[in-house]
């Protein structure tokens, strides 16, 4: 139940800050997609369990609050986690350091599936040119900030407690 807590109170404050604190300082291409890097927590690390459910639910909390068609991103987010789930525990807790290009992958798997979506969902489809350019600079966001996200989420979680003594 610890874990399940600790995401969804990461959920909530990602979105609050997504919404409400980062659009005052940050601007919109460069303002990083705090949700994505919880999705990429689910499929990279299956803490807490349910993955998919949460993924889809913390993508359509994001049409929510953003305004977007309800499915719109909560489609993206389901298939970025059914893309990275394959990667479970392979690289995350052997070699941690692979997280920030893999991050920065996502984004673009992200901006690409948006604008492929865009074609059937949207009335004014997203210019495949403006949202490969948004997942570029997204990538570079999400390389920095991914990390951050999965040490929080690792502290909250205890998924990986230090063992005090060896052996």
């Amino acid at each position: 139940m610890r874990p399940f807590l600790a995401w969804a109170a990461a959920l909530l404050g990602v979105i609050l800050l997504q919404s409400s604190v980062l659009p005052l300082f940050v601007p919109d291409p460069w303002r990083p997609d705090l949700t994505r890097a919880l999705v990429l927590w689910l499929a990279l690390t299956g803490v807490p369990r349910r993955g998919p459910f949460l993924a889809l639910g913390s993508g359509a909390v994001v049409d929510w609050v953003s305004g977007a068609p309800i499915g719109f991103t909560a489609f993206t987010r389901l298939v970025l986690y059914g893309l990275c789930r394959p990667f479970r525990g392979v690289f995350f807790d052997h070699h941690p350091l692979l997280l920030v290009p893999f991050a920065a992958a996502g984004a673009l798997a992200d901006a690409g599936l948006s604008a492929a979506v865009s074609l059937w969902v949207l009335e004014r489809p997203l210019v495949s040119g403006a949202a490969w350019a948004v997942g570029w600079r997204q990538g570079v966001v999400d390389a920095l900030w991914v990390p951050v996200v999965f040490i929080a989420l690792e502290l909250a979680t205890g998924r990986r407690t230090p063992r005090l003594v060896p052996g």
